[in-house]
Order: structure tokens, then C-alpha cells, then sequence
């Protein structure tokens, strides 16, 4: 059997990869899940409230999977204590219209955690026209229950769509 999907990104290197004000030490890292053999690593280290690592990628046609696939992907989480939600964002528009995925603390646990999505509307919030055709950009939020509280050795690896049909292959 086989799953189609696509790669929004790897996470196999730091190229691309933008911190916001309140996340640093972005770092390259070999403790992963998933495809690959790396994962990124980033702290939440400032104490103004969200932070953000942010990619501009080359364009993902995720129309295929849309109410019918998921959107998949690892994080590593030291210590889910004061995490009070983790979000992935997919974008069009040069960061401009987005397409967000909150998962909350009651769905997380210490280490890495394999975090689905239906990539629907149903499943994730719309922001603007977002086009399923064309992707550009990929983030990843952590909100935690205080702007001052922080948190080490985050990692991300292997953000992908794919179909949850199996294809069988004879």
C-alpha cells in the first residue's frame, strides 16, 4: 500500500528558518522522528508572549488533500507544564493569509509528539483567502500560559500533508 503525500518541509536543516523576538539558539539537531535523519531545535527564551520560527518555502499544492487528508508533523517538547498550546501554520501570500492548526495542551505530553490534523476548515482556522494550490510558507507557535514563562530544546521535524486513503499497489 501506498500514502500519497507532500513535503511542506523536512526540517533537515536551519536554511530558511526565521526566529521571532522571543525564540533563539536555532540549532540544527540529530534527535528526530520521522523522515529524515535531523530535526530543527529553537528555544522560547523571551518573555514578550508567543514565539514563532517561520519558513518561506517553494510553493505546495495541497489542494488534493484538502478535506479529505491530514497535516502531520513531530515536535519535541521538554516539559508541557506551562504550554498551553502549539500551533502550525501553513500560509499563501508571503505570510499574508493563513491556514492555522492549534493543538492544545490536553493533546500534548512530554517528548516527541506526533501531531495531526484534517487539513479542513473544520479542523484548523482560516485567515483570509488562503489558495490550497500554492502554500508558501510554513510557522510554528508556542503560546504558554504566561508570557514570561520559557522553554528549552523545542524541536520540529518532517511537516507533510498526505492522504488517509490507502492506495493499494499490485
Amino acid at each position: 500500500m501506498i500514502v500519497r503525500y507532500s513535503i511542506i518541509d523536512k526540517c533537515q536543516s536551519t536554511t530558511g528558518w526565521l526566529l521571532s523576538g522571543v525564540m533563539s539558539n536555532l540549532a540544527f539537531s540529530t534527535d528526530h522522528r520521522g523522515r529524515g535523519t535531523h530535526s530543527i531545535e529553537f528555544d522560547k527564551s523571551g518573555i514578550a508572549g508567543a514565539g514563532y520560527v517561520s519558513k518561506a518555502i517553494e510553493p505546495v499544492n495541497v489542494s488534493p488533500y484538502m478535506n479529505n487528508g491530514l497535516l502531520s508533523y513531530y515536535v519535541y517538547l521538554s516539559d508541557i507544564t506551562d504550554v498551553k498550546q502549539i500551533q502550525l501554520i501553513l500560509t499563501t501570500d508571503a505570510f499574508g493569509n493563513s491556514f492555522v492548526f492549534n493543538t492544545l495542551n490536553a493533546e500534548l505530553s512530554n517528548g516527541w509528539n506526533h501531531v495531526t490534523h484534517i487539513l479542513s476548515p473544520s479542523d484548523g482556522v482560516v485567515h483570509g483567502p488562503i489558495d490550497p494550490n500554492a502554500i508558501d510558507g510554513v510557522q510554528f507557535g508556542i503560546v504558554m500560559n504566561l508570557a514570561t514563562d520559557l522553554l528549552a530544546d523545542i524541536r520540529l521535524n518532517d511537516i507533510e500533508v498526505m492522504s488517509r486513503e490507502k492506495i493499494l499497489v499490485v
